[in-house]
């Protein structure tokens, strides 16, 4: 039992070290700047899908009420509704810095130079 208390005690460590050193570097305005923008733009392409999924989710969970019973109705506020979110999507994945595409591109970068 002793050992997977120092285990915890210096995965916290290692955790408020790190989350200090991000808090840092968001305080001083550091950016990241990727070297391949093509590998980081796939890597936003597969944030802004993920996000995607996830409105889409949030999305279903709301009960829709339509005016008119027209299917014609439902099914271009259907499309548009989509494209709508498409773009949220991709808005979010650059601005909302949720770090998934990041995490990806450092991991497939770093695979790319071994």
């Amino acid at each position: 039992m002793e050992n997977l208390s120092s285990v915890n005690n210096s995965m916290m460590l290692y955790n408020n070290s790190r989350l200090e050193q991000l808090k840092a570097s968001a305080q001083s305005g550091n950016r990241f700047t990727p070297r391949n923008t093509e590998l980081y733009d796939a890597c936003l392409e597969f944030e802004a899908l993920f996000i995607k999924q996830m409105l889409n989710s949030m999305r279903n969970t709301v009960q829709r009420v339509s005016i008119s019973d027209s299917t014609t109705d439902a099914t271009s506020r259907d499309f548009f509704e989509d494209m709508l979110y498409d773009n949220y999507a991709k808005k979010m994945a650059r601005t909302a810095n949720l770090g998934i595409a990041r995490m990806m591109y450092l991991q497939l970068y770093r695979s790319q130079s071994i």
